[in-house]
């Protein structure tokens, strides 16, 4: 309960700010064992430490007036990281054109180019089976039916 109390008035005061600096809210984690509060953020073209410094530094300053600063001793504000699945749409938007691996709930796994991303589905691109190379096979996937996704890091 107070977890989710938590998450919601550190969301809620984030809004204004995360929108003067054209940046979107990925997730809010709130560990009530340890009194801590992680928040990742992003930007289209990509948050930077200073942007992630900002944040902390203001939640660090609303928080020490708010009902809630007694129960938060710990904030980290960091990206959401290259590794990590995806939480909101705004994430699926921002990569598209990049190579992504697609858990859906039925453990079946896809893997292609994402080619769109909307409030109801994502496009994948996928390499066609057949022998006409180069050629993509469009495949839609409503979000009700992704477990996750994350980024194919190739190096």
């Amino acid at each position: 309960m107070l977890a989710t109390k938590v998450k919601r008035y550190v969301e809620e005061m984030l809004e204004g700010k995360l929108m003067e600096m054209d940046a979107f809210l990925v997730d809010i984690e709130y560990m009530p064992e340890s009194s801590a509060l992680f928040v990742a953020i992003d930007t289209d073209p990509g948050v930077t430490v200073d942007q992630c410094a900002d944040v902390a530094r203001f939640l660090r300053d609303k928080l020490s007036d708010s009902p809630i600063g007694e129960y938060i001793q710990h904030i980290q504000v960091s990206s959401p990281g290259l590794d990590r699945p995806f939480k909101v749409l705004r994430q699926y938007q921002k990569n598209v054109g990049r190579e992504v691996r697609v858990e859906l709930v039925d453990h079946t796994v896809k893997e292609g180019v994402l080619l769109y991303a909307d409030a109801e589905k994502i496009v994948l691109g996928i390499e066609s089976t057949d022998k006409r190379i180069g050629e993509m096979e469009q495949t839609e996937i409503p979000f009700v039916k992704i477990k996750q996704t994350r980024l194919i890091l190739r190096f």
